[in-house]
């Protein structure tokens, strides 16, 4: 029986996308003030323009990304959305990030891929927060299609929380914190951190996602972060074990705020922040062994699989 040729996968078809996209923009001269028909980029230009952004790139290394049939895709998107768009056109830098992410999913994309719905078997959720005025929360996940991918949605809320030392009123916030997927039996599928999403909020850092908005007079971080979005999709490393995920908030020691409160509402900088982290929350906080950073709230959410199952 002869074989049916294998069609284009919907991994194929997303890279083709890409692919024609960039091409088009390279056609039309597409740089940082606008498009300049009558000066199209060509290879070489192009690779030594994406070069001086970012590791060398090679003029050939372009013609494979804009292949019609077989493209392959850039490692680092960040040189070519410097070149095409700066910081000045918004609306195009997340056009592209978006095909460029769709086409470098490592979860299997199909027809289903944008339509989720609730998981029933992840109503397993726990909740620890060491500080006042933090919130950390993970919602009932949003399964992808017909993958083993889950979208994690959780509610995040970061201000400045009350407490008493010493018969005074006095306020402990932070300035800088990070969330993240604890490494385990899932894993962030690539490309889907928030940070990695061009949200305003978070920027980039090792292994997390770094919240940076919105923030107070005092440069603390008060609000909540993620609003509507969400934190990832995860995935399983082995799907037979993959039963447990959880997000934690951390911060290093020397982004914490102490202020006293005075009768007036006026908040002052505490003189003793240090004793006051230590009689407060001095053996609360864990340290993380990886980041060395302290461990503010964990969620953790496991899946009860079916009892058919």
């Amino acid at each position: 029986m002869t074989r049916k040729p294998r069609g284009p996968t919907p991994t194929d078809k997303a890279k083709r996308e890409f692919a024609a996209f960039l091409s088009d923009l390279l056609k039309d001269g597409q740089r940082p003030d606008g498009r300049h028909p009558q000066k199209p980029w060509t290879n070489v230009a192009f690779a030594k323009a994406v070069s001086d952004h970012g590791p060398a790139c090679a003029d050939n290394k372009v013609s494979t990304w804009i292949h019609a049939v077989r493209p392959s895709l850039p490692t680092d998107i960040e040189p070519l959305l410097t070149v095409l768009c700066g910081g000045n056109q918004p609306h195009l830098r997340n056009n592209i990030l978006t095909l460029w992410q769709k086409a470098n999913r490592t979860f299997p994309l199909d027809d289903t891929d944008a339509e989720t719905a609730p998981s029933t078997e992840w109503d397993d959720r726990t909740e620890d927060t060491q500080l006042r005025g933090l919130e950390l929360r993970l919602h009932r996940p949003q399964t992808l299609g017909n993958s083993d991918a889950i979208r994690v949605e959780a509610t995040v809320w970061i201000g400045p929380g009350e407490y008493e030392h010493e018969d005074a009123a006095v306020a402990i916030g932070v300035r800088e914190a990070y969330l993240s997927v604890e490494p385990g039996r899932y894993e962030t599928a690539k490309g889907t951190l928030v940070s990695e999403r061009d949200n305003p909020n978070f920027a980039r850092a090792d292994n997390a996602a770094k919240i940076v908005k919105p923030i107070d007079e005092r440069g603390r971080l008060n609000g909540d972060p993620l609003g509507e979005d969400y934190l990832a999709f995860v995935e399983p490393k082995q799907t037979a074990q993959a039963d447990e995920v959880t997000v934690i908030l951390t911060s290093p020691r020397r982004s914490f705020d102490v202020t006293l409160l005075e009768a007036t509402g006026q908040e002052v900088t505490h003189p003793n922040r240090d004793i006051v982290l230590n009689a407060l929350i001095g053996t609360k906080l864990k340290t993380h062994p990886k980041s060395g950073r302290l461990v503010l709230a964990r969620a953790k959410m496991r899946r009860t699989p079916p009892a058919d199952a």
